[in-house]
């Protein structure tokens, strides 16, 4: 896991040596506001590599129904998020991943109207894991 980020003349670099929390160190001793929410979108982007080897979803666009596969090196809870374009929630549900390849299908979307959705897949902190975006035919 990583231990450190270091944030220098707006360069990120990483140490990846142990699980401890990371910490940031900035050449002034403080990180903005931007450059915390970078970090952050950078971390997911490094806990998504680390626990996730493959994501499919079909069909992209989708009408009825969608699968979503995910490989995984872990058990792990997590919560499966869809949103329409206007940023509300069409599907919510749990889903324990096991190790290895996970199957799920998301049926009665025929309903949904076309446009622009995003599946989430969340931990148990809320953090996001996987963010997709696909459209509804």
């Amino acid at each position: 896991m990583l231990e450190r980020i270091d944030i220098q003349n707006g360069i990120i670099s990483t140490n990846e040596t142990s699980s401890k929390v990371p910490t940031m160190v900035a050449r002034s001793g403080r990180a903005t506001l931007r450059q915390i929410n970078s970090i952050e979108m950078t971390l997911d982007q490094i806990n998504v590599e680390k626990i996730f080897t493959k994501v499919e979803m079909r069909p992209n666009p989708f009408s009825a129904s969608i699968t979503l596969e995910i490989a995984s090196i872990q058990n792990k809870q997590v919560v499966v998020k869809m949103i329409n374009g206007q940023g509300r929630i069409c599907k919510l549900f749990g889903w324990y991943l096991l190790k290895g390849t996970n199957v799920t299908t998301l049926n009665e979307l025929g309903s949904l109207h076309s446009g622009e959705y995003k599946i989430n897949v969340l931990d148990n902190t809320g953090a996001t894991l996987l963010n997709i975006q696909l459209e509804k035919a």
